[in-house]
């Protein structure tokens, strides 16, 4: 019974996407590029958007984000921006995005990172912007994951 208990919390977990927190449902996302690719490559100085997300009924948000590379250094920049509606074409600057929060100004290891955020714009929807800051190489790449509750 007790294996069959925890075989069906994995496969609510697989399906939804949700764990159970002591005052709520908490959502853990991860982020993709607007074509659906993650871990998020970040060559030179490339600018990426991530794939929108909605914030709407999201009260409390953290965000986890690691970096990685095989060669040279990692040099990022990591905002959210925020809007009252999607984006016109996924993965491409739209101008009624704002930069809400800057995560991190120059992220340059390959641990994980966690940024939470005290407070929230009432805006529905959501979108990573992940800048190269220096000399990157082809093979950097950047996970991100949001945690919504």
């Amino acid at each position: 019974m007790k294996k069959l208990m925890v075989l069906l919390a994995i496969l609510v977990l697989a399906l939804f996407g949700r764990v159970f927190a002591e005052d709520g449902v908490m959502v853990l996302e991860q982020n993709t590029t607007a074509a659906g690719v993650s871990p998020i490559p970040v060559a030179s100085t490339d600018t990426v958007y991530t794939h929108s997300f909605s914030l709407k009924r999201t009260e409390k948000m953290a965000t986890m984000y690691k970096a990685t590379t095989s060669v040279g250094s990692i040099s990022l920049n990591i905002s959210l921006l925020q809007s009252y509606v999607e984006p016109t074409t996924e993965g491409t600057y739209d101008v009624r995005y704002d930069n809400t929060v800057t995560l991190v100004t120059t992220l340059s290891d390959a641990n994980w990172h966690i940024a939470t955020f005290d407070t929230l714009t009432s805006l529905p929807y959501g979108v990573y912007i992940i800048k190269g800051t220096g000399s990157n190489s082809a093979l950097t790449t950047i996970t991100i994951e949001t945690c919504k509750q």
